[in-house]
C-alpha cells in the first residue's frame, strides 16, 4: 500500500492534516479568469515494478462540465491497478493550473478532512454551483504541486520534507505562514523568483500519453 498512497498523493490525498503538501487556501490563480491546460486532456500512465510486481497508475484527465463551475476546472479519474494481485483503488478530483513565470502548477482542490478514511475526503463538484460553495467552506484547502508537460511525457513534482522547508523559508522572510498554511500572496512571490525549488523534490513523477 505504500505505492497507493504515494502516488494517491499527487492527485487526491493532499489535504489531510500531515501530509507533505504545499498548502494554501485558494488557488494560485482565480478559476474565473484562468483557463484550463487541455493539453493535459487524455489517458497518462505512470508505472513501477517493485518485488517483482507491477503497479500501474492511470489518470484521465478532461474537461469538467457541471454548471455555474468556473470553466477552467478540470478532472482527473485516477485509477491503481495492482497487476498481478489484481487489486483496484481510485477517485475523482479537480483541480485548475497556473502559470507561473517559466512554471506551471496545479492547484488540487479539496478539504481539510481528519483521517485518509474519511468518507468525506474526495471533494465533489458534480452538483449545480458547488464551486462557489467550496470558496465558502471553512475547511477548503488547495494543494499545490509543479508539473510540465512536452510530448507524450507529464512529470509533476511533489513537495518533499515540506515542513522543514516552509519553516525554513518562513524564518527567511520568504513565506509567510497561518499555522501551516501558506498565504497566498507571499507563495506567488517566491514562486516567481525560483520556481520553488526549495519546496519541491528534484526528481520529479513521469507520466507517459496512451494514444
Amino acid at each position: 500500500m505504500l505505492f497507493v498512497s504515494r502516488w494517491l498523493l499527487i492527485f487526491g490525498v493532499l489535504f489531510i492534516t500531515g501530509c507533505p503538501t504545499v498548502q494554501t487556501t485558494q488557488p494560485l490563480s482565480d478559476p474565473l479568469t484562468a483557463e484550463p491546460d487541455e493539453s493535459l486532456y487524455g489517458h497518462w500512465l505512470a508505472t513501477e515494478k517493485e518485488d517483482g510486481k507491477t503497479r500501474e497508475l492511470h489518470a484521465f484527465i478532461g474537461k469538467h462540465t457541471t454548471k455555474e463551475n468556473p470553466e477552467a476546472i478540470m478532472e482527473v479519474w485516477v485509477i491503481h491497478w495492482e497487476r498481478e494481485d489484481k487489486k483496484l483503488d481510485g477517485g475523482l478530483y479537480y483541480f485548475t493550473v497556473t502559470r507561473i513565470g517559466k512554471a506551471s502548477y496545479m492547484n488540487l482542490i479539496g478539504v481539510d478532512t481528519p483521517s485518509v478514511g474519511s468518507k468525506d475526503m474526495p471533494l465533489s463538484l458534480s452538483a449545480v454551483g458547488s464551486y462557489a460553495a467550496w470558496t465558502k467552506n471553512e475547511k477548503k484547502k488547495c494543494g499545490i504541486v509543479r508539473y510540465s508537460y512536452e510530448g507524450n511525457k507529464l512529470q509533476i513534482w511533489v513537495p518533499t520534507d515540506v515542513k522543514q522547508a516552509l519553516k525554513g523559508l518562513s524564518e527567511a522572510g520568504e513565506l509567510k505562514l497561518i499555522g501551516e498554511v501558506v498565504t497566498i500572496d507571499s507563495l506567488v512571490r517566491y514562486l516567481r523568483k525560483n520556481k520553488g525549488e526549495e519546496l519541491f523534490n528534484k526528481l520529479a513523477r513521469t507520466f507517459s500519453k496512451i494514444p
